[in-house]
C-alpha cells in the first residue's frame, strides 16, 4: 500500500491552519511533588478517560543509591488525581522507561531495568491497575535492559533491549535481544542479534512480523569508536527476516532513540549525531523492505531530541529534548515537516529534560511531555503540555476539495460508526485508519455516500482517518475509540 502526499499549496495551507489551531491551545506547566529528593518522570501514557499517567524512578543520594518506581496520574487540565510508589524487591539504581496500558484497557504496564555499576542488572515489568495499584511484578536476569516492549494480540509481551556480555572487549558490552514472556512472567523465547547492542524500539509490521530497532558501537580497545543506526524486521518468533544497518564507515556517532512508520509506508529512525564537535537530529529513512531512501542530519548544537512521535493527519515529526548549551537545559518541543526541514521550535524554561524522558499525544492529539524541575536543590515531577497538535479539525476537510464534506458519527465511537459523504465522487477513493503511532490498521475502497467500520478488539483511544483517491489526500481527520 502506498500513501499519497498532499501537493505543495494543499501543505502550505494545511500548515497555515494547523499553525492558527495551534495558537489557540493553551499550553502550561506542572510539577509534582512526592516527597523524595531527587524524582524523575521518564515515561508518561493516558487513561481510557483522557487522564495522563506518568512513570518515572526516584534517585537517592545516599551511600546505597537505592531508588525507588513511582506513577503519578493527573487531569487533562494537570491537577494530581493519585500517585503510588512500586517495589520490585531490588536495591540499586532503577530506570523506567515505558509506560503503557495494555490491548484490554484495565491495566497498564510500567517497564524498566535494575543497574549494576553500570553493567549488568534485570529487566522489569510490573502491571498496575487503573488507580496505580500494583497486581504483578516480574524480573528478568537474562534481559539487563529493557528500552520498549509491545503487547501481542494473544496477550503477550515482546521486550526489547540488550543483554550485557561481561566477556565482551567493546566499551559497549551489550549484545541486542528481544524476548517473548506470557501473561504469568514465563519466558516463551529469547532472541540475540549480533549486529547491535541496544534494541531502543519495537513496534508492529506486516502479517504477524515486528520492527526493531537501535544503536550498534563498535569501539574495541585501540579503535575509533563508531555508533551507527540499525534496524531489522524480525518474526513472532524472533528470527530475523531483514537487517538494515548504516555503514560503521560512514556513519559515526549516530545514536537512534526511535523508529516511527510514515503515511507512504517508510520507516523513520529517528536520533542524534554528533559530528565535528557539532549535535544535531538524524532521521534515517527506510523502506519497508529494508532499503534506505533518504538521509536528514539536521545540525544545531543547542539541541538533543531524546524522544519522538508522529502525526499520521498532516505527515509532522515532533520531538522533545533539552538544549545542551553549558548551564542550560531547558525542554524544548520541535516540529519538523515532512522534508524534516524544522517547521516550529517552543521553548520552556526551568523545567528540564533528562535521557529516558518521553512525549506522547493525549486524547486531543496535543503533545504532552515529562522530565523534572530543580526547585531548592531538588527534583519534582515535571508534566508540559505543548502548543504542538496532531488535532485536524473539520474545517480541513474542505481544503482539498471545496464541495466534499465527510461526516463521522458517533465520534466517540463504541461499536461501529457511520462515514457519509454530502455527495459521490466519480473518482476511485479509499478509506485509511491509523492508530496514534501512524500505523495503518486498515484500507478500504470506498463506494457509495454511505459506509460503515467496525472496530472490533481495537482498543480505546485516539485514532485516525484518511481519505484519499488516486491524486492526492482529499480529507482527514481523528476518531476515539470509548
Amino acid at each position: 500500500m502506498k500513501c499519497l502526499k498532499l501537493n505543495t499549496n494543499i501543505i502550505f495551507s494545511l500548515c497555515l491552519l494547523f499553525f492558527s489551531i495551534n495558537l489557540m491551545a493553551q499550553a502550561w506547566e506542572r510539577t509534582f511533588d512526592l516527597g523524595e529528593p531527587s524524582q524523575f518522570g521518564s515515561a508518561i501514557t493516558t487513561s481510557p478517560d483522557g487522564n495522563y499517567i506518568i512513570a518515572g524512578y526516584t534517585s537517592d543520594t545516599s551511600s546505597d543509591f537505592n531508588s525507588k518506581i513511582f506513577v503519578v496520574a493527573a487531569t487533562p487540565e494537570g491537577d494530581s488525581l493519585w500517585s503510588n510508589f512500586l517495589s520490585i524487591n531490588e536495591t540499586g539504581v532503577f530506570w523506567v522507561n515505558q509506560v503503557k496500558p495494555n490491548l484490554a484497557g484495565n491495566a497498564y504496564y510500567v517497564s524498566g531495568f535494575t543497574n549494576t555499576n553500570l553493567g549488568g542488572g534485570k529487566s522489569f515489568i510490573i502491571k498496575i491497575s487503573l488507580t496505580g495499584q500494583q497486581l504483578s511484578t516480574y524480573l528478568f536476569s537474562e534481559l539487563d535492559r529493557v528500552y520498549d516492549f509491545i503487547e501481542t494480540e494473544e496477550g503477550d509481551l515482546i521486550l526489547a533491549g540488550g543483554r550485557y556480555d561481561a566477556n565482551s572487549t567493546d566499551l559497549n558490552p551489550f549484545i541486542a535481544k528481544t524476548m517473548r514472556i506470557g501473561p504469568t512472567g514465563t519466558i516463551l523465547w529469547e532472541a540475540e542479534y549480533e549486529y547491535g547492542n541496544l534494541i531502543s524500539s519495537i513496534l508492529q509490521g506486516e502479517d504477524n512480523n515486528y520492527i526493531i530497532g537501535g544503536t550498534q558501537e563498535s569501539s574495541q580497545a585501540g579503535s575509533p569508536v563508531a555508533q551507527y543506526g540499525f534496524l531489522a524486521q524480525i518474526t513472532e518468533n524472533g528470527l530475523a527476516e531483514w537487517i538494515y544497518a548504516q555503514n560503521p564507515d560512514a556513519f559515526f556517532n549516530r545514536y537512534v532513540e526511535k523508529v516511527l512508520r510514515r503515511n507512504d509506508g517508510n520507516l523513520m529512525l529517528l536520533g542524534n549525531y554528533i559530528e565535528a564537535f557539532q549535535f544535531g537530529t538524524m532521521i534515517q529513512i527506510v523502506s519497508p523492505e529494508g532499503v534506505p531512501v533518504d538521509l536528514h542530519l539536521l545540525p544545531d548544537m543547542s539541541r538533543t531530541q531524546v524522544d519522538f512521535d508522529y502525526c499520521p493527519v498532516d505527515d509532522q515529526i515532533y520531538s522533545f529534548g533539552f538544549t545542551s548549551i553549558p548551564g542550560n537545559t531547558d525542554y524544548q518541543f520541535t516540529l519538523f515537516s515532512p522534508e524534516a526541514n524544522e517547521a516550529d521550535m517552543i521553548s520552556g524554561s526551568n523545567f528540564n529534560v533528562r535521557i529516558g524522558s518521553r512525549l506522547m499525544k493525549d486524547t486531543d492529539g496535543i503533545i504532552v511531555g515529562t522530565g523534572f524541575h530543580e526547585v531548592d536543590g531538588r527534583e519534582l515531577v515535571m508534566l508540559v503540555k505543548s502548543d504542538l497538535g496532531c488535532t485536524p479539525s473539520s474545517s480541513t476537510d474542505d481544503i482539498a476539495n471545496k464541495s466534499l464534506k465527510l461526516t463521522l458519527s458517533p465520534n466517540p465511537i463504541r461499536d461501529v460508526c457511520k462515514f457519509e459523504l454530502h455527495e459521490e465522487l466519480s473518482k476511485d477513493l479509499q478509506l485509511s485508519i491509523y492508530n496514534s503511532k501512524g500505523q495503518l490498521l486498515e484500507q478500504w475502497p470506498v463506494q457509495g455516500t454511505t459506509f460503515y467500520w467496525n472496530r472490533r478488539a481495537l482498543p480505546s483511544g485516539l485514532y485516525f482517518y484518511q481519505l484519499q483517491s488516486s491524486e492526492q489526500i482529499i480529507t482527514s481527520g481523528k476518531m476515539v475509540l470509548d
